[in-house]
């Protein structure tokens, strides 16, 4: 028997299992997920000579308030029909079914149907070379920034009442390969092999993409702004390295857009592009000067760390800079009951950057403990567990957490 499955997109999240999908603030909700019955549960009443089920949804990964005009669906009667043995008319004939000045379809096959569709929008993927995993952590980090930021100074971010449940939904919404509005749908043959079309509607994507990338031009362009009215700031680099995040989004969905209609992305950015953006804000960064301080240090190692993460920034370190980051540092020997001959050490790693009025910028600190056979040894240790701590540790994730609450 022929069996056929219409997926659009992928599956909702996990904690969303056997239950309606969850709408998207301010986009239509068409979005259905049916699950197959429980085992040993009868199994659905269907037609003679058709066995199967049909899911219906359509995947829209937002990361700003945009909205598609129309939802894409899969629930009307098959295009160009079907042959009486039930096979759809895609699986032998996609552009007949699916033309080319529509949609932008691929099909492959598979032993199962999971692997069948997974094998298609990754087809789908391939046509616009997306590169997974930097999308999705970018899309990531936009959806963190947002939560996190007051988002005071971004004015057509502030227009959009939805914007922080938009970002939430960006980091609990299963992504389909960076893409959006994919529709996949999937048949069985009567020789047991699965097949599975992946598709986007050109017009309904590219209307979203292009919608989305003109909302974006205008929150960049809100950020520039406010780092020219604070140059040489904390503030004015905390703006341009979200917006560096925001343009790397933005150009990946330039580049979908010019796929699926070229006319549509002739008009290209204002700002440029992401690498233009990025230089902007190493510019910024590089007239920050900051005045490392260190009291309690061991041959200059957590004074070389922190100017070496400084530098990393793009900040230059000296006597005379706005910022002055304040760092102290002890250890102190502690007796431990059965101690097993080992010697302990407690530390103390504290730090403020301060501007020239006084006021902390950003303040971290850390205690921790640190044994081995010898005191010495136990100090060096804990040395380098402070080292590892601004490098790669909390006070690298601590600065960073600081520069979104700036936005």
């Amino acid at each position: 028997m022929l069996t056929v499955n219409k997926v659009g997109g992928s599956l909702p999240p996990a904690s969303s299992q056997h239950k309606t999908a969850r709408p998207v603030p301010g986009l239509p909700f068409c979005a259905v997920f049916r699950h197959p019955p429980l085992r040993g549960a009868p199994p659905p009443v269907t037609p003679p000579g058709f066995s199967g089920s049909k899911n219906v949804a359509i995947v829209l990964i937002v990361f700003m308030a945009a909205m598609f005009s129309s939802c894409a669906t899969t629930t009307g009667t098959q295009k160009g029909g079907t042959p009486k043995d039930g096979t759809p008319r895609w699986v032998f004939d996609l552009k007949a079914v699916y033309p080319d000045r529509e949609w932008l379809a691929v099909i492959e096959q598979a032993g199962s149907r999971q692997n069948a569709e997974s094998a298609a929008v990754d087809a789908l993927a391939r046509i616009f070379r997306t590169d997974v995993l930097g999308v999705t952590n970018a899309y990531r980090e936009y959806a963190q920034t947002v939560t996190s930021a007051k988002k005071k100074k971004i004015a057509s971010m502030n227009e959009i009442n939805e914007s922080h449940e938009f970002a939430q939904n960006v980091t609990t919404t299963a992504f389909v390969s960076g893409l959006v509005g994919v529709v996949t749908e999937s048949a069985q043959d009567h020789d047991g092999i699965w097949w599975a079309n992946a598709r986007m509607n050109r017009a309904e994507c590219a209307a979203f993409y292009e919608k989305t990338v003109r909302e974006n031009e205008r929150i960049i362009a809100d950020l520039r702004a406010d780092a020219e009215q604070h140059p040489g700031t904390l503030d004015a680099y905390a703006d341009l390295r979200f917006a560096v995040v925001v343009a790397q989004v933005t150009d990946d969905l330039q580049s979908k857009l010019a796929i699926l209609d070229s006319d549509a992305a002739r008009r290209g950015v204002r700002y440029g592009n992401t690498d233009a953006l990025r230089a902007e804000a190493l510019t910024i960064a590089r007239s920050i000067v900051v005045d490392v301080q260190v009291h309690g240090d061991e041959s200059g190692r957590l004074a070389n760390a922190l100017t070496a993460f400084l530098t990393q920034q793009g900040f230059r370190r000296g006597p005379d800079g706005e910022y002055t980051l304040a760092t102290e540092y002890t250890a102190e020997s502690i007796d431990l009951p059965n101690n097993r001959g080992y010697q302990y050490v407690r530390y103390t790693f504290q730090t403020a950057l301060r501007d020239r009025a006084g006021k902390d910028v950003f303040a971290w600190s850390e205690t921790g403990r640190e044994g081995h056979i010898s005191e010495a040894d136990a100090r060096q240790r804990a040395l380098r567990t402070a080292e590892t701590a601004v490098t790669e540790g909390g006070f690298a994730q601590a600065f960073a957490a600081s520069l979104d609450s700036l936005l």
